[in-house]
This record gives structure tokens, C-alpha cells and sequence, in this order.
């Protein structure tokens, strides 16, 4: 469906979830995307964090359902129109097992996005997805600089060195940079 820049708005489900920084991702992305502007109202995005039942279409809460019975169910997640065709559609939910499935929709939904002369095009597809593999990424090299490029292909996991480090009182500590770890963290990567 095709629509004018700041013609989508988005509801987090449940509201809290949306300071959880993986979600907060997920809604900077969208919004980067020009997917979540406030005055919206021709479509509306529903991020559905977990299984909340309450207030979502059917189609959304069986595939809220299905997330449940999967295997890493906490990286699935699942795109829900509420209609059949692009120009009855109204509203999209978003749905993830956790806040990290709901940030790997968010990318595949932006993946699968156009964009021209201030217009952006929302699919109206139906997607559910999951990894058969819990644990994708890469170790060694350069990690430290490639969070997030892993990160925008649900690579998962980096293996990194600690660091060495002598602290005031003369102790050797090994340790992560923890601005690193809480970055990777928000981007959905995991630091190992």
C-alpha cells in the first residue's frame, strides 16, 4: 500500500515494552524508516511484544500463538495484515516472542519496503519466521567494529577477546567494555 510520509503511526503492546532497548530499536528503525510518525492514521504499526491477546486481530493472536510452540521462540516473530489485499489494509502488527523477535521483524518488514518522492510502499504480506539455528555470527578478526552489521542480518552472536586492565588499587581485572556489550545488546547481538 502505497502512502505519504507521516501517514503511519505505531502502538507498542504492551506500552512498557517500548523502553526495553531492543524494542526502542526496533521503533528507531522504524521511524528512521518513516514508519512511525505520530500524525499518522491511514496505517497503523502494532509491535506486540510476547503473546498479548488483548485488542489484536485474530490473525495476529494465531500467529502470536504459533511463536509460542517454536523452537527459539524468543528470535521468532511474525508480520500480520489485517486484510487480504494492500488497499483494505489498515493496520500491520508486528509480533515477536520477545523483544529481540520483535526487532527482527521490524528489519524484515523495513527490508521489504519502498520508498519514492516522499512515498513509502507497506507489503501486505504475511510472514512468520524463526531461526532453525539459535546462536548465527562470527568470532574473531574484527567483531568489535561489526555489531552492527551482524545486527541487520539477525547475526546473533560475536565471540570477543576480554581486555586486560589494572584498576587504582593495583588488581588485574579481566573485563568487556560494557558500552559495548549494552550497544550490542540493544541491536539484538549478543556478546560472548
Amino acid at each position: 500500500r502505497w502512502l505519504r510520509d507521516g501517514q503511519v503511526s505505531v502502538v507498542v503492546r504492551p506500552p512498557e515494552a517500548a523502553t526495553e532497548p531492543r524494542v526502542a530499536t526496533a521503533l528507531r528503525l522504524l521511524a528512521e524508516g518513516g514508519l512511525a510518525d505520530a500524525r499518522g492514521g491511514a496505517l497503523r504499526l502494532v509491535c506486540a511484544v510476547g503473546s498479548p491477546t488483548g485488542g489484536l486481530p485474530e490473525a495476529a493472536r494465531e500467529a502470536a500463538a504459533r511463536i509460542a510452540a517454536l523452537d527459539h521462540r524468543e528470535q521468532a516473530y511474525a508480520i500480520v495484515p489485517d486484510a487480504a489485499t494492500a488497499d483494505a489494509m489498515r493496520e500491520v502488527t508486528l509480533v515477536g516472542g520477545s523483544p529481540l523477535g520483535l526487532l527482527y521483524a521490524a528489519r524484515t518488514l523495513l527490508q521489504m519496503v519502498r520508498r519514492r518522492d516522499g512515498e513509502i510502499a507497506v507489503p501486505c504480506a504475511t510472514v512468520l519466521d524463526w531461526p532453525a539455528i539459535g546462536e548465527r555470527g562470527q568470532w574473531g578478526g574484527n567483531t568489535h567494529d561489526e555489531v552492527a552489521w551482524n545486527a541487520q542480518w539477525k547475526l546473533n552472536v560475536i565471540e570477543e577477546s576480554v581486555g586486560l586492565a589494572v584498576d587504582a588499587g593495583g588488581r588485574t581485572t579481566l573485563a568487556l567494555e560494557q558500552s559495548h556489550v549494552s550497544r550490542s545488546h540493544a541491536l539484538g547481538v549478543s556478546i560472548v
